[in-house]
């Protein structure tokens, strides 16, 4: 058994806690298999089949962070050591986590009543609060349903993890730790892979997740972390209800995208004409009469065009080729257009 410290701790908790029932030991047998075959939690740490038994169902490293969180409880007002074990209780009374089959992790310790308690504390409380903005936010995520459970098990997770770690000590954890600590599978890609796809969607969607390049072992490798300094200023929880509403009203993004083809240079600024390269609308010299009043005009309501518009033009000669003509400009086609090409 690697570490005897540690695994007094987690078997004192989990022998408080739990039975196992007759003929267990077989199917704790099938989950140790197959966590040896997955993940590499068990080689790593030469996790013995006696100890993944004795704390069995718990993930190793669920007791990795409960020791540290209850460590710390006379400075921070956590839950002490005897509250570990209600913690564990209270983690394996969840009808729907004794339902599945899974081990338990650390995203279901941290919504337990005994430690959300703790985290409720001043010391925490700011922090714990940005974590339910960020979940709240989910939903604005481009995952599925089922990848949004478990988008969810890692923002938890990496969040509980910074918070055991002492004040002057903020480590992360790599896309493999991540996968193996959350529980997340994917048969098509493997779970280290899809740590990696769901935390890469969470740093470009704005949320409190920082990746950075460590180095560890003599390997250079990416370790994401919680971000507990800007997550009050997650943009996510600002954009994300406005983003939500934009998509929904379908008339209006149509509506823009009609205007944008006929921007004229005053509605781009000389900034972004640069960046683009460009002085208008990709249509701006065949801009339809705008049928906004005035009044509508200054309460920015979007621009009404009357299509079809047609207008004169002349292209530029090109190898004393030019066109000089009339250009038809209308949101669908019509017959009078003559047959489609």
């Amino acid at each position: 058994m690697a570490d005897k410290n540690k695994g007094d701790f987690g078997e004192i908790v989990t022998f408080r806690c739990r039975d196992l029932l007759s003929g267990a030991g077989t199917d704790i047998k099938d989950y140790y298999d197959f966590c040896r075959k997955e993940y590499k939690f068990i080689r790593q740490g030469n996790v013995s089949l006696d100890y993944f038994t004795a704390i069995f169902p718990f993930q190793p490293r669920t007791f990795d962070v409960m020791r540290r969180i209850t460590q710390n409880a006379d400075k921070h007002n956590l839950p002490t050591a005897r509250s570990a074990i209600r913690i564990g209780w209270q983690g394996l009374s969840d009808e729907d986590r004794l339902k599945g089959n899974r081990l338990i992790i650390l995203s279901d310790i941290i919504r337990t009543d005994e430690l959300r308690k703790g985290l409720g504390h001043e010391h925490y409380r700011d922090d714990f609060q940005s974590l339910q903005g960020a979940i709240d936010q989910l939903p604005e995520l481009d995952v599925s349903p089922e990848e949004r459970e478990q988008t969810q098990r890692v923002l938890e997770t990496l969040f509980l993890w910074v918070m055991s770690l002492p004040d002057n000590l903020r480590d992360g954890m790599t896309a493999l730790e991540l996968a193996e600590a959350a529980w997340l599978m994917d048969d098509a890609v493997g779970p280290a892979a899809q740590a990696e796809n769901l935390l890469t969607k969470l740093v470009q969607g704005g949320f409190p997740v920082r990746a950075e390049k460590k180095t560890r072992e003599g390997k250079e490798v990416v370790v994401y972390s919680y971000e507990t300094s800007v997550a009050q200023d997650n943009p996510v929880r600002h954009f994300g209800p406005l983003k939500k509403k934009a998509k929904e009203e379908i008339k209006i993004q149509d509506a823009k995208w009609a205007e944008s083809l006929f921007w004229q240079l005053p509605d781009i600024t000389k900034e972004a004409q640069e960046a683009l390269g460009v002085n208008g609308g990709i249509l701006a010299d065949f801009q339809p009469s705008d049928q906004r009043s005035p009044q509508e005009r200054q309460a920015g309501k979007p621009a009404m065009y009357q299509f079809p518009h047609t207008a004169a033009t002349s292209t530029k000669r090109v190898y004393k080729v030019q066109y000089g003509g009339e250009v038809i400009v209308s949101d669908r086609w019509r017959a009078e257009f003559g047959e489609e090409v």
